[in-house]
């Protein structure tokens, strides 16, 4: 897995450790130098770019975890995955996806990710 956000500097070795420490193969955090919050201003087409560079510096990577729900557009994720070939976490689809397996509830949806339309 690499994951993407918008932080720089050492902050980003303390992800990829936590990330690693949980038991995933995690191979990178790949960050930014954007001012604090300048993210929800970008284009969708910079979002995009930025997941675009991080997973092609990590072509091994078999997923992209989007660190920080508030940067992030859950629009955006199907066509990432389409584009990249691998499934493509945002955080709020993920807390979705569990909520829904506590709850028992099993309908996939269509058009939201990999992560939701397989839900068992």
């Amino acid at each position: 897995v690499v994951g993407v956000n918008f932080h720089s500097g050492p902050i980003n070795d303390v992800f990829a450790n936590y990330f690693r420490d949980a038991g995933f193969d995690f191979l990178a955090m790949e960050g930014s130098d954007l001012a604090t919050g300048a993210a929800r201003e970008l284009s969708t087409a910079d979002l995009q770019a930025h997941v675009k560079q991080a997973y092609r510096r990590h072509p091994s990577a078999q997923a992209v975890y989007l660190l920080g729900s508030g940067n992030w557009r859950p629009r955006d994720v199907q066509p990432l995955e389409e584009e990249l070939g691998v499934p493509v976490v945002h955080p709020v689809q993920a807390r979705a996806y569990c909520i829904l397996k506590r709850l028992g509830i099993g309908k996939p949806m269509k058009s939201a990710g990999r992560l939701l339309e397989a839900m068992p």
